[in-house]
């Protein structure tokens, strides 16, 4: 039976995510002093009130496993910040999706390192209380969620077709991580057609990952928010 807490096998987990962390910090900061090759965003742009009635929130992987000391030691708002913004979202009446790792013993096409690790640390295994949601992100009885195997929920029909029956236009994302399955849900969304933002200070990883993604991508793929302008942005009191 796994234990989730078992010191080794954290350990071994954020050995994982220490080693992304040095190897896309690297890739960044080679790459700083370049020109970007995204469109820069206007400044001065007057920023455009939230329609709730077109807009979804999409919660990724906010689990027990994935809340390593790697990730809340640098994020120790990221909580608080969730909770706030789910609870203007419900005020609103903006859907709410929730999206879970379940460990898949048949998810068998990773590349063969992390296929290893994959089927060792057996992440989100459901059970267990690694699987389990932070009490920030617990869903209502009204708010579905959804488990997927791999990185993107996309990549379920039934994930799509509920993104699709909302009727929204506006995917707003937030999460854990913000270099993997947060990324991988932007990027779908994005794909598929939606206009994606991501709350910025309600996604998480390891700082260097997190940066990384934020400064690829902003206003590329994806636009940022924090949550507290998200919340003046759907009351329409935006400065």
């Amino acid at each position: 039976m796994r234990h989730a807490s078992s010191p080794p096998r954290a350990h071994r987990f954020g050995l994982v995510a220490l080693i992304t962390a040095v190897l896309l910090s690297v890739t960044y900061f080679a790459n700083s002093d370049r020109e970007p090759e995204k469109p820069v965003s206007e400044t001065n742009a007057t920023p455009q009130r939230i329609a709730a009635n077109e807009s979804i929130l999409i919660v990724v992987d906010v689990q027990q496993d994935f809340w390593i000391p790697e990730v809340s030691g640098s994020s120790p708002d990221f909580p608080s910040n969730l909770s706030n913004l789910l609870a203007v979202c419900r005020s609103a009446g903006i859907p709410v999706l929730h999206v879970r790792t379940a460990y898949d013993p048949q998810q068998q096409n990773f590349p063969d390192k992390f296929q290893q690790t994959h089927d060792e640390l057996r992440l989100c295994d459901p059970g267990t209380s690694g699987y389990e949601p932070l009490a920030c992100a617990v869903a209502r009885a009204e708010e579905r969620v959804f488990e997927k195997g791999n990185f993107d929920p996309f990549s379920l029909d039934t994930f799509r077709t509920a993104v699709a029956d909302s009727g929204a236009k506006n995917v707003y994302v937030c999460g854990l991580y913000t270099d993997v399955c947060v990324l991988s849900t932007a990027l779908s969304a994005f794909n598929s057609g939606y206009r994606v933002t991501l709350i910025e200070d309600c996604c998480a990883s390891t700082p260097a990952t997190h940066e990384f993604v934020i400064q690829r991508f902003r206003d590329f793929i994806f636009a940022t928010l924090g949550h507290e302008e998200f919340g003046r942005r759907i009351a329409g009191t935006s400065s």
